[in-house]
């Protein structure tokens, strides 16, 4: 196989984001610890989260070419995945297709390089205190016009409360869990108008407000009506 339809591959599903706004980088999370699959390639480099499953291109800037170096030492080959452990942060980044930015890792620190090749099993997430992301509702993939207005949801079991985004407006309200049953009650938000995002934001709180109960399942919550699935959700990066 060719380096550059190898590289053409491995850039399969790497996420590009829609047209940057002026609040994109107020909105980026801070420098945090990942763990992932890093491959590396001549002229390009990539990370796969473990947690979540995104695939992100890595800058290669600050440290960055200590990590490639150690990915060289310990033997890999050109697009071979190693288990990593650095610390870095997300940026939005030109993509190759113009005005479409691409979430991009910058490494800022490297831990852990190998020996793994694989992210094995994920530890059982809990429903409290997990950022959980929407990725599927009511059956249908979606699709924000940016990564940042993907709507998410936050439990906090000491006050039993719920806060999250619903991709336009911020909100919060109220949960009740017993095994696997789980409710929410009382959701009150912002009032802004986003049109482009009205009807997600309307089929998302309709899915909350349905819930009877749950299950996790490889970093994955679902939110469920009797044999129904409403949402699913993946476990957010750190």
């Amino acid at each position: 196989m060719s380096r550059l339809l190898l590289l053409s591959l491995l850039l399969t599903g790497v996420v590009a984001a829609s047209p940057a706004d002026p609040a994109t980088k107020a909105e980026l999370p801070a420098s945090a610890e990942h763990q992932g699959l890093f491959q590396y390639l001549e002229d390009a480099a990539l990370f796969t989260d473990c947690r979540s499953g995104q695939r992100y291109p890595v800058a290669m800037e600050q440290a960055y070419l200590e990590l490639e170096r150690a990915y060289l030492a310990a033997g890999f080959g050109p697009g071979e995945p190693v288990l990593v452990r650095v610390r870095g942060h997300i940026e939005h980044r030109p993509g190759m297709e113009a005005n479409r930015p691409v979430a991009t890792l910058v490494v800022e620190a490297i831990g852990r390089v190998g020996p793994d090749r694989e992210c094995g099993p994920l530890a059982a997430m809990p429903l409290s205190g997990t950022r959980w992301r929407l990725f599927e509702l009511g059956g249908t993939a979606v699709a924000p016009r940016h990564p940042q207005h993907t709507p998410e949801i936050l439990l906090d079991p000491r006050i039993r409360s719920v806060s999250g985004y619903s991709g336009c407006n911020r909100f919060r309200g109220q949960f009740t869990q017993d095994g696997e049953g789980l409710r929410f009650s009382s959701l009150a938000g912002t009032l802004r108008a986003c049109v482009e995002e009205a009807a997600m934001e309307r089929d998302f709180f309709d899915a909350l407000k349905r819930t009877e109960r749950f299950r996790i399942t490889d970093g994955v919550l679902e939110l469920r009506h009797g044999d129904k699935t409403l949402a699913r959700l993946r476990a957010a990066p750190h």
